[in-house]
């Protein structure tokens, strides 16, 4: 039974799915990697901000909760700045 439900927490989990692919793969290269985890940030980050507007549009909106999402989603966004700095070169011209 413990076997399922690591399985299950794995198909709820995108993240485990990231690592492990980045793991199992070892002819990736550094940007390849970043590049994939740019794409999950920005997955994820969307699908915050889907879940703050579903949140919104309840009639008694869990100001909380709302707010919370909004900490994880900026916590998303700084990540995703901080990759895309890192995979395109600042060239000063």
């Amino acid at each position: 039974m413990q076997g399922c439900a690591n399985v299950s927490g794995l198909a709820a989990n995108p993240w485990l799915w990231g690592l492990i692919a980045m793991n199992m793969s070892n002819e990736m290269t550094s940007t390849e990697v970043l590049a994939n985890k740019l794409a999950m940030l920005r997955r994820d980050h969307s699908a915050l901000d889907m879940q703050i507007l579903e949140l919104g549009l309840v009639a008694l909106p869990d100001r909380i909760a709302i707010q919370r999402l909004k900490k994880q989603k900026l916590a998303l966004k700084d990540q995703i700045t901080t990759l895309s700095a890192q995979l395109i070169p600042n060239i000063i011209a």
